[in-house]
């Protein structure tokens, strides 16, 4: 990739970038009103320059509970993307519209929000799964203990069973990747 193919990336980049931060709709703060916020400008740039350049920032910020590092960048990038997401998904919950993607990430994210529901259900939702669990380990149990008793007739039953047992619940869970029998 030569240098102009490189600087074009980067202008898109940088353009991209401000079309989605311009889409914000706080109004937002000037470059040079966010850098002066993070600066401290009582610190000695000659003495501590990381002082000079973020001691602002450092003097307002906390770091939240469950976060084990914050930074200036990322870290905060990462967490308004998670509360633009978030507004996304409660808005699509409230304001499902006539987008069928739209429709589905409200219907999904709702359900899966609604602990009330979710409690009321127990596991009754998973049971036939559990069940089918449960199958696939007494057979493998029935497998190890033929393998080790050196039972090859044993051994040929449980790998049978097994075999069932996962086409059955393949074909099942998975019926777009099963193969058509």
């Amino acid at each position: 990739m030569n240098r102009r193919s490189l600087a074009m990336a980067a202008l898109a980049a940088v353009l991209f970038t401000g079309a989605v931060l311009a889409a914000d709709a706080a109004p937002a703060k000037s470059v040079a009103e966010v850098v002066k916020a993070a600066m401290d400008p009582a610190a000695d740039p000659c003495q501590d320059f990381y002082r000079y350049a973020c001691g602002g920032w450092l003097d307002t910020t906390k770091l939240p509970g469950d976060q084990v590092r914050w930074g200036r960048g990322f870290s905060e990038i990462a967490e308004r993307n998670r509360q633009v997401n978030r507004e996304i998904l409660e808005d699509a919950v409230k304001n499902p519209g006539s987008d069928p993607d739209r429709q589905k990430l409200g219907s999904l994210y709702g359900s899966c929000m609604d602990e009330a529901a979710i409690e009321a259900a127990g596991t009754k939702p998973i049971e036939a799964w559990m069940k089918d669990a449960k199958a696939l380990v007494d057979v493998g149990a029935a497998a190890y203990k033929a393998a080790k008793a050196k039972d090859a007739n044993a051994l040929t039953s449980a790998s049978q069973q097994l075999d069932a047992t996962c086409y059955a619940c393949h074909k099942q869970y998975r019926p777009n990747v099963h193969p058509k029998s």
